[in-house]
């Protein structure tokens, strides 16, 4: 029986752009919370939490299993999701971010957004229209961090269809890219100095230094981004 760590109505209406942003305990508990909806879902119990709320999903690159994800997991909660393709709305022709975050928070209840192809903007982007918006934002990815899918990607999160079990973060090891060898994957160099500092903040292993090969993983941006993320959570 997992012990509930922390208040969870202090999560409430919590931005999630970088797993930095939230502490260890704070991403465990969510972890938990994510495990007994999987539960439920999975014995066919009533966790329809979201009803008549809307979360808006704008991509500014394409997207297969995350926006699916959210969707489908939006409908589970009893809430809809909707898709926004950026080049079909007013960001193409330069609306604001601060326009961008209160006309939302007009509409609906969450926002999430896509924007990681141009280094240096995505995240400080997103951080804008969450300065401005008076709902929930997360992060989809950016040039910065893919904070869902760090919590998806095992050993963090160990939940099959078959268990709602997570692994302790402090047990992790992490695992650093070569910011030389993939491009156009290659990892800011900023984000590769803090590594250590975080690493050890968060009590993981910093010992182990991994540098990708070129062809040896199939999908490097994966690789990349985790360890970012990872070594992110303090």
């Amino acid at each position: 029986m997992h012990q509930v760590a922390i208040d969870r109505s202090t999560l409430v209406g919590r931005d999630f752009i970088e797993t930095l942003d939230w502490t260890v305990e704070e991403i465990e508990e969510a972890l938990a919370v994510a495990g007994e909806l999987k539960t439920a879902f999975r014995n066919g119990e009533p966790h329809r939490l979201l009803p008549d709320r809307t979360l808006f999903m704008l991509f500014l690159d394409k997207s297969t299993r995350t926006r699916n994800a959210f969707e489908s997991g939006m409908t589970q909660l009893g809430g809809h999701a909707i898709y926004l393709d950026a080049e079909k709305t007013q960001v193409a022709h330069g609306e604001s971010p601060k326009d961008m975050g209160i006309i939302l928070s007009r509409y609906g209840h969450g926002l999430a957004i896509r924007h990681d192809l141009a280094p240096y903007e995505g995240n400080a982007w997103m951080r804008e229209i969450a300065r401005w918006a008076d709902i929930p934002l997360i992060n989809l990815q950016c040039d910065v961090d893919h904070p869902t899918q760090t919590l998806a990607d095992p050993p963090v999160a160990v939940m099959s269809s078959q268990t709602a079990a997570f692994s302790p973060m402090s047990t992790l090891e992490v695992r650093v890219g070569s910011p030389e060898r993939l491009p156009p994957y290659a990892v800011r160099p900023d984000l590769v100095d803090r590594a250590p500092s975080c690493t050890q903040e968060g009590h993981w292993k910093p010992t182990a230094a991994w540098f990708m090969q070129s062809g040896q993983i199939g999908r490097p941006q994966r690789w990349q981004l985790m360890w970012v993320s990872r070594s992110g959570c303090r």
